[in-house]
């Protein structure tokens, strides 16, 4: 770190790394941080040791030469939440983020409104923060009972909090509830992602980013909590997302599945990351 011209922190977490920055804090300047997501929206602090983690954090944020994101929503929240004030740096970091348009323009853009039964996504990990069992009775209330299959990724995550959701699940939606367990390749999971019709995803922060991206791209119809900050950066997009409180089973138009498609062709791009 000493020797380096720049220096990319990709992940703060564990107060080893956030205290070590802070005795060293002559390293910030040329350190750029690449927010994970967890790692910006940490709870409030509530015990002695907590807070005292978390008035270290915020004077190794304040520090910061960057901060590496494409969703501005985010870098504002973290100059609200930790006072950073280091230059913003757009960027796309991942090439997950990429999208993968490894299907036909036809079959992205295919109607899907006069179907007798829809596939409806849940989530995208078993993690307690997707809040499945409220998406499930969220969506309970409004689809016919045979007329929907769910599916749930659970390939990662808290091994504990997946069978409690699944039990659920089972309770709730019968055989029309399948979950994922198994890791599966990305040709695998894009193909899964191009037979869905509706994603419900019930984050309260920003998450599963990669999954939506595609998703949206596609022509799916994503639901989101509309005070995340992803649901701001698709609107100021351009892009037709709807709110999850709201969830009615309604699928986008054609124009709208168009128009979704294009803008997430055009900045989620090889070309562009």
């Amino acid at each position: 770190m000493m020797a380096a011209n720049k220096i990319i922190i990709h992940g703060l977490f564990g107060a080893k790394l956030i205290c070590f920055l802070y005795l060293h804090k002559k390293y910030l300047r040329k350190t750029s941080w690449v927010m994970w997501g967890a790692d910006l929206y940490k709870p409030d602090a509530v015990t002695l040791s907590t807070k005292l983690l978390s008035k270290i954090q915020k004077s190794v944020c304040e520090r910061f030469g960057g901060i590496i994101t494409y969703i501005k929503q985010d870098y504002i929240y973290a100059q609200k939440r930790w006072g950073v004030t280091g230059k913003y740096y757009e960027c796309l970091i991942y090439p997950s983020n990429i999208f993968q348009e490894s299907i036909t323009k036809d079959e992205i853009l295919r109607d899907n409104n006069h179907k007798t039964e829809i596939n409806i996504l849940v989530g995208h990990s078993a993690s307690p923060s997707n809040y499945h069992i409220d998406a499930f009775k969220v969506i309970s209330k409004v689809t016919s009972p045979g007329k929907a299959k769910i599916f749930v990724p659970f390939s990662y995550g808290a091994e504990k909090n997946k069978d409690q959701i699944i039990e659920k699940g089972r309770s709730i939606f019968g055989d029309n509830f399948h979950p994922l367990t198994k890791f599966m390749s990305l040709k695998e999971y894009i193909s899964l992602l191009s037979e869905i019709d509706i994603a419900v995803f019930n984050h309260k922060r920003q998450q599963a980013m990669s999954n939506t991206i595609n998703l949206i791209g596609m022509g799916k119809t994503v639901y989101l909590r509309s005070n995340v900050s992803q649901w701001e950066f698709f609107k100021d997009m351009g892009l037709t997302v709807f709110d999850v409180q709201n969830f009615d089973s309604k699928l986008l138009t054609y124009e709208q599945r168009k128009k979704n498609n294009t803008i997430v062709k055009n900045y989620f791009s090889k070309e562009n990351i």
